[in-house]
């Protein structure tokens, strides 16, 4: 985990794919080089809080034969990372909310073929020039 020592909100330069691209290709020597007609925009990182609340009776804890605590803080963390894994990739329509990768814009996505249907080798090209680095 990554840790940004900043007052306020977070924001990362992101390039507005929507724009103009950098382009980059060959050129002789001491010659002019082609500019790039690249837009940045700004990006801002939200916060988001979430909570579980797990009750544990203290004689259910004194009676139980094994490692309880261990078990339900296993059981926690499955919990909080199958929430997350859902957010990330469906999201929740209310405002305010982690909006999710079904939300990527058009240029991010990919047709995805019949599940009978052969994988093709340009179909992962695709996919795979898709997904951001």
């Amino acid at each position: 985990m990554r840790k940004f020592p900043v007052k306020g909100k977070l924001s990362f330069a992101l390039e507005n794919t929507t724009t103009d691209e950098i382009t980059v290709s060959y050129v002789d020597d001491n010659a002019a080089t082609p500019e790039s007609k690249a837009a940045f925009k700004s990006q801002p990182v939200e916060d988001f809080q979430i909570r579980g609340l797990v009750r544990i009776s203290k004689s259910l804890i004194g009676k139980s034969q094994f490692d309880l605590r261990t078990y339900v803080i296993q059981k926690i963390a499955s919990a909080y990372a199958k929430f997350i894994e859902n957010e990330i990739f469906n999201g929740t329509k209310a405002a305010g909310k982690i909006q999710g990768l079904v939300t990527l814009p058009s240029d991010r996505t990919v047709d995805v073929p019949l599940a009978d249907a052969d994988l093709s080798i340009d179909y992962l090209m695709d996919l795979e020039s898709k997904v951001p680095t």
